[in-house]
Order: C-alpha cells, then sequence, then structure tokens
C-alpha cells in the first residue's frame, strides 16, 4: 500500500503542475466557455436528437455535412451529443460554449485513465514489488508529458469540434485498454460489463480508435476462447466467460454499425463524394479521382508514417516562442495524391518518454514470443488490437497534429510494458549497484519531458492566438515584437512588403499591403482544400474592406433584418444582413451568389452597443464578422468591387438602431513595417 501511495502521489503531482498549464492557456486567451468556429456541431446534433432526429438542419454544419437523399448528416460520433442532451434541453445559452467545458472533462478522464493504465500493468508484470523513489518519479514524468507537453496540449489549446472529438477518443481508447487488461486477467461479469461500456463509449465517439478498442477485447476472447477448446475436457470448464467477453466486443460493434448505417446506409466508413466540401473543392474532387474515389487507402500508410514517426517533428527559430513545426512537404512514397498536408510534429516530439518506453515494451514483447508468459498473453492482444485505430490514421488521405492523438493507446500500453520490464530489471538482485542507472535514468526521462513540454506548449500557444479573433492574433503578434524587439531581431526577415499577398505564405510569414493597408499573417498550411489562400488579414484600413463598427440595433422581429454590406451590382449582389431569430438572438445571413451562408444565433440585447470588426477581403477571398473573440460569420469573398457598408448606404429607409464608423487602426503594422525597412 504504501508503494501505490507513493505511485499515486507522483501522479496526482504530475495531474496538477499539468492541470496549470492547461488553465494558464485557456483562460489567458478567452477563457474555457470561449465560442469557436466548428464548436457547435455537438449541440446541433443534441437538439436533433430532442427532435427524435438523427438528421441536422440543412447547411447547419458548413462544408462538413454530408447529404444523403437530401438530408444532412455529420459524421462525428452521436455520444458527446448525446451528452450534451440535459443541458441543450434546458437553455440554450451555452449553445456553442460546451465544447471547452467537454474538454476539460476529457482531459480529466484521460488524467485518470493514463496512471491507472500504468498502474494495472505494472501489477500485472511486477506484483506486490516496492514502489521505489525512481520508479515513482519516472511513472508523474509520464504523466506529466502526456498531459502538460504533448498532442493533448495542442488539442486543448483550441475549443472546436475536431480536437473535441480526438481528446475524447484517446482518454476512452485508454481508460478501455484499462478496463480490457484487467478484464484479461480476471474475466468476470462484471469486469466484462464496465470494458463493454467504456468500448461502446470509445466506439460512439470515435470510431477508428474504437474499432482497435474492439479489436483489443476481441483478441483476448481469442485467446480465452483457444484456452477453453484446449482445456475444455477438464471438468469445471466454461464456455461462459469466453461469451461475455466476445459480447464485450460484438455489442460495441453493433452500436457503432448501427449509427454508421442508419446514417450512411453502409455498415463502415463515410460517403466521402456526399460530403459538401467534395461537391465544393476542385482539389477534393481531383483527389478523389486519382484514388479511385477513396479516401482511406492502404497506399498513404508509407506515407504517412513517415510523417508522423520521423524525429524531426519539431524546428528551431528565432522569432518568439522559438519552437515551431517545420514548413516541408511530407515526403511522398509512390504516386499519391493526398487532400491536406498540414506542418506536423511526429511522435517522437509529442510523447518522446512514452515512445522510447514503447520501443523498450515492443522489444520485452517480441522476446517473449517464443516463451508467452502471463504479461505476453494478456496485453500482447490488447496491443495488436488498439494498432487498428492507428491503422485508421495511416491510411486516410489527411496529415494533421491532431491525430497524433490515434497513437496514445498502443503507445500507453507498450510503454506501461516497458516501464515494469525496465524497473523490474534494475529493481534485481544488484538493485544497490544499479542505483545510479536508475537516477540516471529519471533524468534523462526529465530532460525529455521538459524539451516535449517545451516545444508542445510552444505550438499550443501559437494555436491558440492565432486561430482566434483577429484581436488575439494582434496581440500575439504585439508580443512576438517586443521579445524581437527586445533580442533577436529577425522578424524584419519573416515580412515582406508589397502590393497582394502570394497564394501561399510560409509558417509565421508576415505580409504588409502597400502603405499598411492590410497586414497579413500566414500559418503556412498547404492549400490543398477549399481555402484560396493561406492568409490571415491582421488589420487594414476601410479602403482595403476592414471595418471597425460600433453598433446597437433596436429589437427585430423574427425574420427582419437589415443590410451591412452590399457589394455588387444588382444583378449579381452579394449582401450581408443581421436577421432576428427571436427577441434576445440574431444572426447573420451572407446572400452570394456563389457560397451563400447562414450564421449560428448569437445573443443580441437590443439597445445594447456592440463594436465589430468586419473584413471584406478580395484579395484572399475572404469574409470574416468578428464581435469581441466570437466568430458571427466567415465566408468566400472574391468581390472586386468596393463594399458599401453602413447605414447610409445600404438601407433606403431609417437605420433601426446606431451606427459609428470608427477610425483606421493600422499601428502593428506601422511599427512592423518601420522595422522591416
Amino acid at each position: 500500500m504504501a508503494g501505490r501511495r507513493r505511485f499515486v502521489g507522483a501522479c496526482v503531482v504530475a495531474v496538477i503542475v499539468a492541470a496549470g498549464i492547461q488553465l494558464t492557456l485557456l483562460l489567458s486567451s478567452g477563457g474555457l466557455a470561449r465560442p469557436d468556429a466548428f464548436a457547435n456541431f455537438y449541440d446541433i446534433q443534441g437538439r436533433a436528437f430532442l427532435r427524435g432526429d438523427l438528421a441536422v438542419p440543412d447547411g447547419s454544419l458548413s462544408f462538413e455535412g454530408f447529404v444523403i437523399d437530401g438530408r444532412t448528416y455529420q459524421y462525428f460520433g452521436p455520444l458527446p451529443a448525446v451528452a450534451r442532451m440535459p443541458i441543450l434541453a434546458l437553455t440554450d445559452r451555452w449553445d456553442g460554449r460546451l465544447t471547452g467545458p467537454s474538454m476539460v472533462l476529457a482531459w480529466l478522464t484521460l488524467a485518470w485513465a493514463a496512471p491507472a493504465l500504468l498502474w494495472r500493468i505494472r501489477s500485472l508484470a511486477r506484483g506486490r514489488a516496492e514502489v521505489t523513489r525512481c520508479e515513482a518519479a519516472l511513472a508523474g514524468l509520464l504523466v506529466l508529458g502526456l498531459l502538460g507537453g504533448s498532442v493533448v496540449v495542442f488539442l486543448t489549446a483550441r475549443p472546436v469540434i475536431y480536437h473535441e472529438a480526438e481528446l475524447w477518443g484517446m482518454a476512452l481508447a485508454t481508460a478501455s485498454a484499462w478496463a480490457t487488461v484487467g478484464l484479461a486477467a480476471k474475466p468476470t461479469a462484471a469486469r466484462a460489463g464496465l470494458t463493454g461500456l467504456l468500448v461502446a463509449a470509445t466506439m460512439l465517439t470515435r470510431s477508428s480508435v474504437g474499432l482497435g478498442a474492439i479489436a483489443g477485447v476481441g483478441g483476448v476472447a481469442g485467446v480465452m476462447a483457444w484456452r477453453w477448446w484446449r482445456d475444455r475436457a477438464r471438468p469445471g470448464s466454461s464456455l461462459m466467460p469466453v461469451v461475455a467477453v466476445g459480447l464485450a466486443a460484438l455489442v460495441p460493434l453493433a452500436a457503432g454499425i448501427a449509427v454508421n448505417q442508419a446514417k450512411f446506409a453502409t455498415p463502415f466508413g463515410i460517403p466521402i463524394e456526399a460530403q459538401i466540401f467534395s461537391t465544393q473543392d476542385q482539389h477534393r474532387r481531383e483527389m478523389l479521382a486519382a484514388n479511385d474515389g477513396r479516401y482511406f487507402r492502404l497506399a498513404f500508410a508509407p506515407t504517412t508514417a513517415l510523417q508522423y514517426l520521423r524525429p524531426d517533428g519539431f524546428g528551431l527559430n528565432r522569432v518568439f516562442p522559438f519552437i515551431e513545426i517545420p514548413d516541408r512537404e511530407p515526403t511522398h512514397v509512390g504516386s499519391i495524391v493526398l487532400d491536406e498536408r498540414n506542418p506536423t510534429p511526429s511522435i517522437w516530439t509529442s510523447y518522446p518518454l512514452w515512445g522510447g518506453l514503447a520501443l523498450l515494451g515492443a522489444g520485452a514483447l517480441v522476446a517473449r514470443l517464443r516463451r508467452p508468459d502471463r504479461l505476453f498473453t494478456t496485453v500482447g492482444p490488447i496491443v495488436v488490437g488498439t494498432a487498428v485505430g492507428v491503422a485508421g490514421v495511416l491510411t486516410i488521405g489527411y496529415i494533421g497534429t491532431r491525430y497524433l492523438a490515434d497513437f496514445l493507446p498502443t503507445l500507453a500500453l507498450l510503454s506501461a510494458v516497458g516501464t515494469a520490464v525496465l524497473w523490474g530489471h534494475l529493481d534485481g538482485s544488484r538493485a544497490g549497484e544499479r542505483r545510479w542507472i536508475r537516477r540516471g535514468i529519471v533524468g534523462a526521462a526529465a530532460l525529455l519531458t521538459a524539451i516535449a513540454m517545451a516545444g508542445n506548449i510552444a505550438i499550443a500557444a501559437t494555436e491558440r492566438y492565432t486561430t482566434s479573433s483577429p484581436a488575439r492574433l494582434r496581440s500575439w503578434l504585439t508580443v512576438l515584437e517586443r521579445v524581437d524587439e527586445a533580442g533577436p531581431g529577425v522578424l524584419a526577415d519573416r515580412t515582406t512588403v508589397g502590393q497582394a499577398p502570394p497564394p501561399r505564405g510560409g509558417t509565421g510569414e508576415l505580409f504588409i499591403s502597400g502603405d499598411c493597408r492590410s497586414l497579413y499573417w500566414s500559418d503556412g498550411t498547404a492549400l490543398a482544400n477549399v481555402k484560396p489562400t493561406n492568409w490571415r488579414r491582421v488589420e487594414g484600413t476601410t479602403d482595403a474592406g476592414h471595418y471597425r463598427i460600433r453598433v446597437s440595433l433596436d429589437p427585430l422581429a423574427p425574420g427582419q433584418s437589415v443590410p451591412i454590406l452590399v457589394a455588387g451590382t444588382a444583378e449579381d449582389q452579394t449582401v450581408v444582413r443581421i436577421e432576428g431569430v427571436d427577441a434576445d438572438h440574431v444572426r447573420v445571413v451572407m446572400d452570394d451568389p456563389r457560397v451563400p451562408r447562414v450564421g449560428d444565433p448569437v445573443e443580441w440585447t437590443p439597445g445594447h452597443i456592440y463594436d465589430l470588426e468586419l473584413s471584406a477581403d478580395p484579395a484572399i477571398d475572404q469574409f470574416e464578422l468578428w464581435r469581441g473573440d466570437q466568430r458571427l460569420l466567415a465566408n468566400f469573398y472574391a468581390r472586386p468591387e468596393t463594399a458599401r457598408v453602413g447605414p447610409a448606404a445600404v438601407t433606403d429607409g431609417p437605420f433601426p438602431g446606431t451606427w459609428e464608423a470608427l477610425a483606421d487602426d493600422t499601428r502593428l503594422c506601422e511599427r512592423i513595417r518601420t522595422e522591416a525597412r
């Protein structure tokens, strides 16, 4: 018991330190319940469930919707939407704001599951052997590196549905691995039920890692079935434990198939050609044509594996925060066409300590192939099963940082084995002579963890600030500018002055258009998608289509609207208008002949004065309307004509409220331009 307390104590300290890192990121850039684009999909699905429908309203999922027989569905698992239903049934106040709190719960689940898995495999491998201070310290470093210095930090830096799904997937898959190890070690009806419940939750949240969890339980059932067949003639031999474990795999599999069949009329996979994005984006259509209509191919695996396994996942630079994801193309193996290929780190830079111990654990399991022991027969099938979840990431025609989350269940199992085997060897009969070796290992582990934390916190902070509002991005660039002014003096090398930005910029590059008509920042992403550019406008002038507005509105009846921008001719016109939804909500609508868009309802108090930031930029084909940190609408905007903005320009009668055009503010651009000369 004393050893377990030492182990738990080290993990608790690690969780507290990691929680401090996470809270700092969350609270310093918009708060826990910050609304974000693509943060309301589960809310939309939950409200559809409350109406007794699996389909969601047309157009509510932007380009992510799948249109099947005239109805729109989403491909994300339904469980997070179901979990929201009690709140959604009571109020709509938290619509679009629940992703952050949900991700905190997922983080806490992972904070429990990872140490629990480490301890369960340690107990399986070493029984009641004493837990030394060094062993407890290594466990704490593993937990700290995972929760405070891995892809987990990147995911929690931005509350969007993609990150929420990944974080819940890795948390539930790790919890499923813990339950499956316990079931394999001691199969009981209660453990089978708990395992089946966790595996079903994983499957109904993120199907790729869910299939891995199912395969792991299936592997355990297969081993148990073989043992039953071998010993079936012995008195007391029963098939019931095999059936119970088999059901723990089959029931979640059936649940996942039922949901997918109901939405897409197929037991597995998604009809990618039915996604709205596939109908809008030329590159997506070319990618599917080049791959025989398939988005998942085994031929992608060598290319994606090289990217996720390469050792140089981080790059150093002289601009704060001095660490970045290298801006480079992945090494293509064979003649393939990928959909998206974003700058992405690797498992060695996201999980360096877990990855190193996982190699040791894999070697230990392979060494037991000829003489399988209890550790091998218990954990081996589960490891092979969870690798199925990794296969889903490797065979998709998309490379992105968030997919590193799917590697964790396999890495966690293998690194737990590696840690247990390593410490079992070091705590042997010559333990006293190996004291300095143990301390050296802990020191090396601490160094790896510190490096991983520095790198992952740097890219997470960059993600947090640069994917938010223009105001947050300006704040971030102001910090970069001040740090650069105090020391490196190299920001000017990343700044270009010209008339219009090129189609693609490198990671962290700046572009100044003309005499500070616009300041742009590039995230470095490849342009193999619907985005015509990877530049974002940071600030600009009204001449360039950047407007700062102070506005209030009288009460608008449902459906009543007031235009705020008009561009084009009467025959070919783009109109942006604010439309009443109910007494306390409005939404922004863009009537556009190319891509019309309807924003989500947002709270709006009649008579209250709001500051809006509107960017209608044909140079980068981008329209954005922000209220503080809340994006009210984003869409394409290729209009070469000058837009008419304001009540005098766009309304025939009196404006239902007040409108004040604020002066241009390009102070940041002016300072950077001065430094770039």
